[in-house]
């Protein structure tokens, strides 16, 4: 018996929140940002923990004197603990999962990889930002890394319901605490990297370092490593996945072992040309976004590494009969149709500096007027980014607008001041209805507006308070208004 199946011996359940209820259950009693676990082990008692694993540096002396009956332990890496338990407890996982780390395209790259999969006849899922989207199986998500218990209650599910091919985003936080270092993956993936996250890690090093934990603690060795060969971190993320002896898949703009050229941008997508496995495909892309199509071939190139050589050219083949036939993803440049002066409308997560410039050059070739821009920063997190983010859209996008974007326990008005700075071409509506209403009544024929930070999100958050608020709903009542005036006029 080894010693996390020891911590979990009498117990056919766990949790690191002691307001978990069961007969029998683990308690893991882990630091947190606001709360210490250790503070609450008698709380967990109470509810039913007869096992309770606690730090070294913890004395349960007292605890131990006091509940006689329950067993302590101590662990060096609670989290890690928690994860490997967590498997030992819902041991069933998908048989080849994939995960994706990158500061941007994680959730496009994970969704058009579980629709190539599902169009090559696997029972797929996508696991992250968007929560869990299968067709057996769906459930809304709140964090793009599940803590571990969660994870692997879902994964077995997953598992039970027949999916075979997981495709799962791995976050700077979720490896940073060891919620993904008990999953069995075939292939790591890196898009790219920029900063976001500062108010956790703190620095650009920190927060490599954390993604970078895909490659050396998470894909076991001998495994793959897909990596964008274009960005500027890709050589330190090919050392990361080297020292682990991984095989490296290199992909991007007409470079690396799956690549693209002879790109052009059409009115509503693009084309390429699509190189890999001595094959060259002409592809259509209904997407905008040069970015999309960086992400998609990340998709392609972890559909390959996850079979063996020798399949790898029929299989190329077949995924690029399909790629013109992938679906948008929720809220990653997803198209709202039906503005009456054909307006380009476009829902994008973008919420970084790296990501809203991005976003903006690449919906420029396809923008025959003005760009616009509704944007603005979240509260309680990297204030540094803010003035950055401004400063992105005052220069590639015509018309910015900057609103509140989850303020959350921050003065709103003070998260606008410091995104616009000096910015006199940025113009300011807090409400961030107003300010939707304001780009698509405002906007010509000819024009495409970005409306970028919430993405998929059904939600904003201020004072405490989540109130109900999608962008794609906000700017579809728009539209609809538009169009009911047309028709009266009419």
């Amino acid at each position: 018996m080894n010693q996390y199946s020891q911590y979990i011996s009498k117990c056919n359940n766990l949790s690191a929140d002691s307001r978990f209820t069961g007969d029998t259950w683990c308690f893991f009693a882990l630091n947190g940002l606001t709360f210490n676990g250790e503070d609450f082990i008698e709380d967990a008692i109470q509810n039913g923990a007869v096992s309770v694993v606690t730090s070294n540096q913890f004395d349960a002396t007292n605890l131990q004197e006091k509940y006689p009956e329950i067993a302590f332990h101590k662990d060096p890496n609670l989290r890690l603990a928690l994860s490997k338990c967590a498997a030992l407890v819902y041991p069933d996982q998908p048989e080849t999962i994939a995960m994706i780390t990158g500061t941007n395209g994680k959730t496009s790259t994970a969704d058009f990889l579980r629709q190539i999969w599902e169009k090559l006849g696997y029972t797929s899922a996508s696991v992250g930002t968007i929560g869990i989207r299968s067709p057996v199986y769906e459930r809304d998500g709140t964090l793009t890394t599940p803590d571990p218990v969660q994870l692997h209650q879902d994964l077995q599910v997953l598992k039970q319901k027949g999916v075979t091919h997981v495709a799962m985003e791995a976050s700077s936080h979720g490896l940073d605490q060891y919620r993904l270092h008990a999953i069995n993956a075939k292939v790591g993936a890196f898009t790219n990297l920029s900063r976001d996250h500062f108010d956790y890690h703190g620095t650009m090093d920190n927060y490599a370092a954390a993604k970078a934990r895909l490659f050396t603690e998470v894909i076991q060795e001998g495994r793959s490593a897909v990596i964008n060969a274009a960005d500027s971190f890709s050589a330190y993320f090919i050392d990361k996945a080297s020292e682990n002896d991984l095989r490296i898949v290199q992909y991007g703009a007409n470079e690396g072992q799956i690549y693209y050229s002879d790109h052009a941008y059409l009115p509503q997508g693009q084309r390429f040309i699509c190189h890999g496995e001595g094959q060259s495909h002409a592809i259509h892309f209904p997407f905008i976004g040069q970015f999309q199509v960086e992400n998609v071939l990340c998709a392609l190139s972890i559909a390959l590494a996850c079979v063996e050589p020798d399949q790898r050219p029929e299989l190329m083949t077949r995924i690029c009969e399909f790629l013109s036939e992938l679906l948008p993803v929720p809220g990653r440049l997803e198209f709202v149709p039906g503005h009456p002066d054909n307006i380009g409308v476009y829902i994008d997560y973008a919420h970084t500096p790296d990501a809203l410039e991005r976003v903006l050059q690449d919906a420029r070739p396809h923008c025959q007027g003005k760009l616009w821009c509704v944007f603005g920063a979240g509260g309680d997190r990297d204030k540094g980014k803010r003035p950055l983010m401004g400063d992105a859209v005052a220069k590639w996008a015509d018309i910015g607008i900057v609103t509140d974007d989850n303020p959350r326990s921050e003065d709103p008005a003070m998260i606008r001041k410091y995104v616009m700075g000096s910015h006199k071409s940025l113009k300011e509506i807090g409400n961030r209805r107003d300010a939707i209403v304001a780009a698509l009544t405002g906007a010509e024929a000819g024009d495409i507006v970005i409306i970028a930070g919430k993405g998929h999100e059904t939600g904003q958050t201020a004072n405490g308070l989540c109130t109900a608020f999608s962008d794609k709903e906000e700017a579809e009542k728009v539209i609809q208004t538009l169009n009911a005036l047309v028709t009266k006029e009419a």
